[in-house]
């Protein structure tokens, strides 16, 4: 699914909402604004898989490469103690000096990551909260720079109690959380889970700002494009 299709599906989740729901009853209505809720969280996953896999594929591809030195904190820690057990080679280097031992630990080092290693430590995992919390920083650092992306994304969120609006601010990293525990409920309690005091057309807009930061910061600090639409699909949200 690339990012015009994420797009083009979120008008069609919104036009679902605003045209159809209203022709079902209240048990009907409930099982598919339920799914409407899922499918666009769902979706935001997709966009993020698309996202990792277009810095891994371009980031590879291009005449620099990367390289050990190029990887951010934990990831490169990672790769370098789990690429051919290095941990083990270092202490055989040590003892038992051979020619063959230290060129294997310098190919690791000054070689061209290939795109199948990559892979394996810059890669997608569904939004659990500990995966927002300990997996994900560590991705937004090597592709945007930023572990912090999603708490310096400011979004607004609006509540409706006896008829009172209340707008709140906050941050991408806490709708995400929040509407985590709303997936995880319709995932597994659809028959009997109602979204309450919700506004679905924000909830999608919100998702559709987060995608548009991301986009935007993704090519200011990699130079690489999510594809050849992207910057009229950026006007356009």
């Amino acid at each position: 699914m690339d990012v015009d299709n994420i797009f083009k599906n979120y008008k069609k989740y919104i036009d679902i909402y605003e045209n159809d729901l209203k022709t079902l009853d209240d048990e009907a209505s409930t099982f598919l604004l339920n799914s409407l809720y899922l499918s666009v969280y769902t979706t935001f996953e997709y966009f993020l898989d698309f996202l990792i896999q277009c810095y891994v594929e371009n980031i590879t591809l291009s005449s620099n490469g990367i390289k050990l030195e190029d990887l951010k904190g934990s990831i490169a820690m990672k790769y370098f103690i789990n690429t051919n057990k290095n941990d083990k080679k270092l202490h055989n280097l040590l003892t038992n000096p051979q020619t063959k031992t230290f060129d294997s630990i310098r190919s690791v080092l000054y070689d061209k990551i290939p795109r199948e290693e990559l892979s394996k430590y810059l890669k997608f995992e569904f939004l659990h909260d500990h995966k927002l919390k300990e997996h994900y920083p560590d991705i937004f650092e090597q592709i945007f720079n930023e572990r912090d992306l999603l708490k310096n994304i400011n979004l607004s969120r609006t509540e409706i109690f006896g008829g009172v609006e209340k707008v709140e601010n906050i941050s991408a990293e806490v709708f995400i959380l929040r509407y985590s525990d709303i997936r995880n409920s319709i995932a597994h309690e659809n028959y009997k889970f109602s979204v309450e005091n919700e506004q679905f057309k924000e909830y999608v807009e919100n998702f559709q700002k987060i995608i548009k930061c991301m986009i935007a910061k993704f090519e200011m600090v990699t130079g690489f494009s999510v594809g050849s639409k992207s910057n009229n699909i950026l006007d356009s949200i």
